[in-house]
């Protein structure tokens, strides 16, 4: 059945719950932080830099027909790795074998049906990227005990709102998302996180475990860099960033709540035919080369 954005009008569920499967996850309505993220564009109309059309979009959406790329399948083979081994044991068959094709390759995906079924570059390529990560001493006393696919589910503006984390630690009270990337150096992975909007997430996940009655000092991002050399390191992230993320997340939701009151959702045109154009300020300069 298609999701309805509507559905999230009636507060179905609020709570924490860890170990949630990512099948229930999904079936639950709640507007989540990636939803919420969708929203938020480089330029909405003006005065504004919400876009509820593609909150909508993003929410009824996302996931249907979605093809799995290699960095999604890559994604989800490090965080059972990292924070499931358990689960990567029973959940996950390794192909051994060449071309993915004929009857050996058949039967193989008949014996593992419901199994997420990797490569064996993969799995060993994702293996080695977490080799630094997992032999860090720091690293391994924030996940010597806590929760992995924690859901949270809660109210917010009179709208359900849910989310799921990663990893939360109740060895040192804190929240943890994993995140492999190409370049996870200061620079390149800051900008990464703006341009990916993981302050609006993770200021969401935060606030939403604070509404359940859960406080946390630290969020936190182990990144790991997915191509070799194989490299880790750890990032707090700023409470000022969380707090300015979720101020952005804020505005999406109340945004969403009144469209879903009025039974509109803006595009470009911030609900009207005509938009003013915004002009560069390089396009109308002397100094601009015509030829």
């Amino acid at each position: 059945m298609p999701r309805l954005i509507s559905d999230i009008t009636t507060i179905t569920r609020t709570g924490v719950f860890p170990g949630l499967s990512r099948e229930d996850y999904f079936e639950l309505p709640g507007l989540n932080p990636s939803s919420i993220a969708a929203g938020i564009r480089k330029r909405a109309w003006p005065g504004s830099r919400v876009s509820p059309l593609f909150i909508k979009d993003a929410y009824e959406h996302s996931g249907n027909d979605e093809k799995t790329t290699d960095a999604m399948l890559f994604g989800t083979l490090t965080h059972l790795i990292c924070f499931e081994p358990d689960r990567f044991k029973t959940d996950v068959a390794v192909w051994k074998g060449g071309r993915r094709a004929g009857k050996e390759w058949n039967d193989f995906v008949a014996n593992h049906e419901g199994q997420l079924i990797v490569k064996e570059q993969q799995y060993h390529d994702a293996l080695s990227c977490l080799m630094p990560l997992i032999s860090m001493k720091e690293f391994q006393g924030y996940i010597s005990a806590g929760a992995s696919e924690v859901g949270v589910f809660t109210e917010i503006s009179g709208l359900q709102c849910k989310g799921e984390l990663d990893w939360i630690s109740s060895s040192i009270p804190s929240i943890w998302d994993l995140k492999t990337a190409r370049d996870i150096e200061p620079g390149a992975f800051g900008r990464q996180f703006f341009e990916l909007k993981y302050d609006v997430k993770l200021g969401t996940y935060r606030e939403m475990l604070k509404r359940q009655g859960m406080s946390f000092d630290e969020v936190c991002i182990a990144a790991v860099r997915n191509t070799p050399p194989w490299d880790a390191v750890l990032y707090r992230i700023p409470e000022e960033v969380l707090d300015r993320g979720w101020e952005k997340a804020h505005e999406v939701i109340e945004a969403v709540a009144e469209c879903l009151k009025l039974g509109i959702w803006p595009g470009a045109g911030g609900g009207t035919a005509w938009a003013d154009l915004e002009v560069p300020y390089w396009a109308m300069s002397d100094e601009v080369d015509w030829s």
